[in-house]
């Protein structure tokens, strides 16, 4: 009995003791999804979702005839959004003949500077039978991605700090009095434009800028017939990288000298976009905001009775001296006439 016992153990495998040579492998198909096309990962606020941010979809596929079970690890400066649940680090089981799937949406944080970055996803088959049997010659295997964080801009507000002008008052009651005292005489708003961005390069802004007038009908307004525009004005400066507020000044001067025969109404209107070179550059289509704001102000025809003269038919002519034929901006630095805001439409 005791050399049979001799005889049978050495055939024994020792599981835990000794190195076992057979290496199962698990191979893994990953393939990635993105909004853009491209490997973009994109922390603008408003377009912070998973929906606009990078996805790799993974396959772990176990062509053994044994099950396996698998560490699963990867090297991201934020934790991904990973479907179903995992954890860096964590082992899973995979069947024989069979597979998992597990779908990474990487995203960063809203003021990771825009650069290229790399996202690497790690495998290793730990033990299988079981995990009975450890595998200790078992081999990782690596995939990565190099994907790049978009610079961004966006106009968070736009409002008055400062005014000379009737009628408008901070932050953002910007419907001007019309009265005698727009004629002619040069006004001066100030206002601040807050942004924020995850740039510290220099930046343009670029200041777009109308004033027009039109006569309102009996009924309707009648802009065909007596459809006027003032002089247009555009502008365009570099902005030093590093500050999210700029602080602008406006100033304006109307002056009315034409006759009116109905009603009218003064209309103002700003633009202002900031830019970063890769809008210019590459389109980036997050590269750039903008920022507009517009008032307005009504003139009765005989709102200034004093100026009525007659013509040569005897008819009254009400001769108004704000007339929107002489309705100018002098001058802006940086800025314009700011009145009732109206953001940027969002995109799809």
């Amino acid at each position: 009995m005791i050399l049979t016992s001799l005889f049978i153990l050495p055939v024994i495998p020792n599981i835990t003791g000794q190195q076992n040579p057979y290496a199962p492998e698990v191979t893994t198909y990953c393939t990635l999804y993105s909004y853009s096309g491209d490997a973009e990962i994109i922390t603008h606020p408003g377009y912070d979702y998973s929906y606009y941010q990078p996805r790799i979809d993974c396959d772990m596929q176990n062509n053994n005839n044994v099950d396996i079970n698998v560490e699963i690890s990867w090297d991201w400066f934020e934790r991904p959004s990973i479907y179903p649940s995992l954890t860096n680090g964590e082992e899973i089981n995979i069947p024989a003949q069979s597979y998992a799937n597990y779908q990474f949406t990487i995203s960063a944080d809203i003021s990771t500077a825009p650069d290229e970055y790399e996202f690497t996803l790690n495998t290793l088959v730990t033990s299988y039978a079981n995990g009975i049997i450890n595998c200790d010659t078992c081999e990782p295997e690596e995939r990565s991605w190099t994907l790049e964080v978009i610079p961004w801009i966006m106009a968070v507000d736009l409002k008055i700090t400062d005014s000379d002008l009737e009628g408008v008052s901070a932050p953002y009651d910007m419907d001007a009095k019309c009265d005698d005292e727009l004629d002619a005489k040069e006004k001066i708003i100030n206002f601040e434009l807050e942004f924020i961005t995850n740039v510290n390069d220099d930046l343009q802004l670029s200041i777009e800028s109308l004033a027009q007038a039109y006569y309102i009908g009996e009924n309707t307004w009648d802009r065909d017939s007596h459809y006027d525009e003032g002089e247009p004005y555009y502008s365009e400066q570099d902005i030093s990288g590093g500050s999210n507020t700029l602080s602008l000044e406006a100033k304006y001067s109307i002056d009315f000298d034409d006759e009116r025969k109905l009603d009218s109404e003064i209309d103002f209107y700003i633009e202002v976009r900031i830019e970063h070179s890769s809008y210019l550059n590459s389109n980036n289509r997050y590269g750039w905001d903008l920022m507009a704001l517009y008032g307005e102000c009504n003139l009765e025809k005989n709102i200034f009775e004093g100026s009525n003269s007659t013509n040569e038919d005897g008819d009254i002519v009400v001769n108004l001296p704000f007339a929107s034929s002489g309705l100018t901006i002098i001058t802006m630095s940086l800025g314009a006439i700011l009145f009732r805001r109206v953001e940027r439409p969002p995109e799809d």
